[in-house]
């Protein structure tokens, strides 16, 4: 009888947490689309449809922090008001490739899309390779008002 109370626990927990993962990616959605229609925003990108990523970054125009998904917490261990304010590069390190902060930095110069991956740091200080892809958040005059970064943890290091 335990055994069956055990395995009847697992899948109402299982499918419990999975609900409460659906509920917290639409509250994120939900933030999404109040950005979306406060600045104008003609469309979010495709990519968030299409893509697995674990958090979103929102910047503005100077590439401050102006909004960061619930995974952004789990990914890097910063809370959101610990971010929020802060330029993404608070996030790299001694071992973070010039290369790669140039790359970046040029796309967004020319506030083009940008894909490619970078060393980060955990608030732990821990390092971790980040996929990225940031995406230039155009409003209905076709003016860039924000960028935003789909991420995903690909490697710890």
């Amino acid at each position: 009888m335990n055994y069956l109370s055990i395995n009847t626990w697992d899948v109402i927990s299982s499918e419990m947490s999975e609900k409460r993962k659906v509920q917290a990616d639409q509250i994120d959605f939900n933030g999404l689309e109040d950005m979306k229609l406060a600045y104008g925003w003609k469309q979010l990108p495709f990519e968030l449809l299409t893509k697995n990523f674990d958090a979103l970054v929102i910047t503005d125009k100077q590439q401050v922090i102006q909004w960061v998904s619930k995974g952004f917490q789990q990914m890097t261990g910063y809370f959101p008001n610990e971010a929020i304010g802060r330029r993404p590069k608070f996030l790299q390190g001694p071992a973070t490739c010039e290369l790669t902060k140039a790359k970046i930095r040029e796309a967004l110069e020319k506030d083009v899309k940008v894909k490619g991956s970078v060393l980060n740091y955990k608030k732990s200080g821990k390092p971790y390779l980040c996929a990225i892809e940031i995406f230039p958040m155009l409003n209905h005059d076709q003016n860039i008002t924000h960028y935003m970064a789909i991420e995903r943890e690909i490697q710890n290091y």
